[in-house]
C-alpha cells in the first residue's frame, strides 16, 4: 500500500475485532506420513541452485526510467531489515518460493516519516503464518510474530509470491504428484537403512532342544557373543547336540540404481531445473532457456507485488516503478562477449562504459562516449555517395555547354 492512501485510509489492523475472527485453514499439509521435501537432498539441491541465482537480483525504484526514492531501493537492494542483507534476504525467499509455493513478506511502514515511510521488509516463515478471516468484512488477515510481537495485518500489507496457484485460491499449494514420488524415495531410504540395523542387530539364533529359563537364554547369547562374535573370538563355534545354530541372512528389498535415477528424475522435472544447472555445467543456450522459465517467472511475480504494494495508484501513473536488475545473472561467455564487441563497435551500438560492463570492467572517466565508424552513411543517401551526387545544384555541369 502506497504512502498517501495509507495516510488518508483507516487502519485496518482494528477493524477486525476477536468476536468477528476467524481462524482458517488455508494451508494443507506439505507431505503426509512424515515425508518432508527437506529430507530429499535432490529436491533440497535444486531448490538451494535456484536460490543462489536468485539471491543476485537488484530491485531498485525509477521515476520515468531515471533512479529515484534512494529510501526504497536502499531496502530493497541494500538492507531489508537491520538483521539480514539484500542478498541473503531474496535467497531465502527463493527458498520458500520452491519449498512451499508461497512466500510473505511483511512491508513494515514508517507514517511518521512521511518523506520515506518504508521502514523495512520482513520475511515469514509459511508454516508461522495465520490466515485469519474478518466474517463481517470476509476480508483476509495475515497472523504472526515478528521479534516476539504479534501482528495481524490485512493482505495489502504482505507482498505475496505464489507457485502452483490453483485458479480458486490466492495461496500455492503442493502438487499432490511430487509426494508420492518423495514418500517412495524416503521409504527406499528407510529400507536400506533398516537392512544395515538389522545386519548388525541380530546375526545368529540359537535354538535349543531342552526348555530354558529366559535367564539361562540370556546367559547363553552373550556367552555364544562373547567367545565367537567379538574380536578375540576364534571364529570357529562348538555347538553339543542339545544346540542348533541358525544365521540371519538380511534380504531387503529396494530400489535399484536405475529406478532411483528415475525418481529423482521427476523432482527435477517438478522443480523445473536440468541436471546441467544443477551441477553448474551448462552452456549459454541451457542457461537461457533456465532464466526465461524460472528466473523471469519469478522477477516478474515479484516485480509486480512489489509495484502494487509500495505504489499507490497515483505514484505508479506518475510513473514510479520497482525494476529489477538481473544484470549479475547473465552469462555470456568471453568468446561471446568478443564476438558482441566485434560485430558491434563500428555502429555505435554501446558506450565504452557499456563495453567495460560487459567485461566486468569498471567505468572510466568520458567512457559515455558512443563512437562509430565513418565507413557507414545513411541507407537512404547510399546512392549518392556511390554516384558522387552528394554535390549542390549549383555546383552541376550543363552537359549542353560543354558543346
Amino acid at each position: 500500500m502506497g504512502l498517501f492512501a495509507k495516510l488518508f485510509s483507516k487502519n485496518k489492523k482494528l477493524t477486525i475485532t476477536k468476536k468477528q475472527q476467524k481462524l482458517v485453514s488455508l494451508f494443507t499439509p506439505y507431505f503426509s506420513d512424515r515425508v518432508s521435501p527437506e529430507l530429499n537432498d535432490t529436491f533440497m539441491s535444486a531448490v538451494n541452485t535456484h536460490a543462489k541465482h536468485l539471491s543476485k537480483i537488484k530491485p531498485m525504484a525509477f521515476l520515468k526510467d531515471k533512479p529515484a526514492r534512494p529510501d526504497i531501493s536502499r531496502v530493497l537492494s541494500l538492507k531489508p531489515n537491520p538483521f539480514i542483507e539484500a542478498g541473503a534476504f531474496w535467497e531465502k525467499a527463493a527458498t520458500h518460493y520452491y519449498l512451499t509455493n508461497n512466500v510473505f513478506i511483511y512491508i513494515d511502514w514508517d507514517l511518521s516519516k512521511p518523506r520515506e515511510p518504508l521502514k523495512g521488509l520482513w520475511l515469514l516463515e509459511p508454516e508461522n503464518v495465520e490466515v485469519r478471516l474478518d466474517e463481517a468484512t470476509d476480508e483476509k488477515y495475515l497472523g504472526f510474530q515478528i521479534q516476539n510481537k504479534n501482528i495481524i495485518t490485512p493482505l495489502e500489507n504482505i507482498i505475496h509470491v505464489a507457485r502452483s496457484v490453483d485458479t480458486s485460491e490466492i495461496f500455492g499449494k503442493r502438487d499432490n504428484a511430487i509426494n508420492a514420488v518423495l514418500k517412495v524415495i524416503n521409504t527406499n531410504y528407510e529400507g536400506i537403512d533398516q537392512a544395515i540395523k538389522s545386519s548388525a542387530f541380530i546375526r545368529f539364533i540359537i535354538s535349543s532342544t531342552q526348555p530354558l529359563t529366559e535367564k539361562n537364554r540370556i546367559a547363553k547369547a552373550e556367552e555364544f557373543a562373547k567367545t565367537y562374535l567379538s574380536k578375540d573370538g576364534t571364529g570357529v563355534a562348538y555347538m553339543d547336540a542339545s544346540e542348533n545354530l541358525i544365521q540371519v541372512n538380511s534380504s531387503a528389498k529396494y530400489a535399484n540404481a536405475e529406478e532411483m535415477k528415475t525418481f529423482e528424475g521427476k523432482i527435477l522435472n517438478y522443480l523445473n531445473i536440468s541436471d546441467a544447472i544443477l551441477k553448474a555445467d551448462f552452456n549459454e543456450n541451457q542457461w537461457q532457456a533456465y532464466y526465461e522459465t524460472n528466473i523471469e517467472t519469478f522477477v516478474n511475480k515479484l516485480m509486480n507485488e512489489l509495484n502494487y504494494k509500495l505504489f499507490t495508484a497515483r505514484e505508479y501513473g506518475e510513473g514510479n516503478r520497482i525494476v529489477i536488475s538481473s544484470d549479475a545473472l547473465q552469462v555470456i561467455s568471453t568468446q561471446t562477449k568478443i564476438n558482441l564487441l566485434e560485430k558491434s563497435k563500428e555502429i555505435g551500438l554501446f558506450t565504452i562504459n557499456e563495453y567495460r560492463k560487459i567485461f566486468n570492467m569498471s567505468p572510466i572517466e568520458g567512457g559515455d562516449k558512443r563512437l562509430v565508424s565513418l565507413n557507414y552513411v545513411n541507407a537512404d543517401k547510399a546512392d549518392d555517395y556511390q554516384l558522387g551526387k552528394n554535390k549542390t545544384e549549383g555546383d552541376e555541369i550543363d552537359e549542353d555547354e560543354d558543346n
